[in-house]
């Protein structure tokens, strides 16, 4: 049998090893633009967190003062990249019945069949924009049963089983299909509301899982924070960016477009894997324009895929 004492070292040692995995995972993701697997680190700031207090309160009752300063330091560095995203901004606009325009994003996986869940949510919550992201060929003949309510639509289909698909109640004007350097097409299209015109862009991004997949994201967005930078129109961008906003890659895309996340103020709202919600991350986004205010953002019920849809609420600027 193991002797109290061997057993507290054993508990101790374990809990040294957890908060050393965590800080250096916290440190590695700050390096993600350099390699496809640091980039992946980045992306677990909340799960590093809340795994961060419990060897913080382990060291804290045992009264380990080193390791208790060193998991207390990496406990500061998460809070210092979540806690933002639940902080209101300084002027958030007031609800409106009138001058609101609402949008939804929803990734519904190719292999997903629950086409019912999918149509039902988009009629309950009644959206002037729609993307759908992972739209096949099937995909694509059901979600037609939409246009009684979304009458404009255009399809960018990229493969039998993958593409983009963009819904909407005001008419689309001069669609464009881009690549941006990414092997995966983008809708861009222009809509007008309330006498201004809107760049509307749904997008999805390779995933990184593989260097590859990590090289072909990043110049698909390098490219289009090239074509956001000569736009002069107000932006709404859409998608399952397959990347999150504690990225470096992530960040200096938000530096170049000077684009803002609408889930700011409303929290962290992790949309994949919807069925692991402990492990789940937020890499589904819509970004807007600084003259765009965001009124609401929210994330909509399970539909059966593997992301959970988001539903926002805006209101247009000067």
């Amino acid at each position: 049998m193991i002797g109290k004492s061997k057993f507290k070292d054993l508990i101790s040692g374990s809990f040294i090893l957890v908060t050393i995995l965590i800080t250096l995972l916290t440190i590695t993701g700050h390096l993600g633009k350099f390699n496809y697997i640091l980039d992946m680190t980045a992306h677990f700031k909340v799960q590093y967190l809340i795994v961060g207090f419990c060897p913080f309160f382990f060291f804290l009752l045992t009264r380990n003062k080193l390791w208790w300063i060193i998991s207390l330091s990496c406990i500061f560095l998460n809070l210092m990249e979540v806690v933002p995203w639940y902080l209101p901004p300084a002027a958030i606009a007031q609800e409106t019945k009138s001058g609101q325009l609402r949008v939804l994003i929803s990734n519904v996986l190719f292999k997903n069949k629950n086409y019912a869940a999918v149509i039902s949510l988009v009629r309950k919550e009644n959206p002037d924009v729609a993307v759908f992201v992972e739209v096949g060929k099937v995909w694509n003949q059901e979600l037609t049963v939409l246009k009684d309510l979304l009458p404009y639509h255009v399809v960018s289909q990229d493969s039998p089983r993958f593409g983009i698909t963009l819904y909407s109640k005001l008419p689309l004007e001069n669609v464009s299909i881009e690549e941006f350097q990414g092997s995966r097409k983008t809708i861009v299209a222009a809509i007008k509301f309330q006498g201004k015109e809107i760049t509307v862009i749904g997008t999805h991004p390779s995933y990184p899982i593989r260097k590859s997949g990590f090289l072909q994201r990043n110049l698909q967005l390098e490219a289009m924070a090239d074509y956001l930078k000569k736009n002069k129109n107000p932006v709404i961008l859409m998608g399952d960016f397959n990347i999150t906003m504690w990225s470096p890659i992530y960040q200096r895309f938000i530096q170049e477009t000077q684009l803002e996340n609408a889930r700011f103020g409303f929290g962290v709202q992790p949309t994949w894997p919807s069925s692991l919600p402990l492990l789940a991350i937020p890499i589904d986004h819509c970004l807007v324009s600084g003259n765009i205010q965001v009124i609401k953002s929210r994330i909509g019920r399970d539909v059966g895929s593997d992301h959970l849809p988001i539903i926002t609420d805006l209101a247009i600027g000067d």
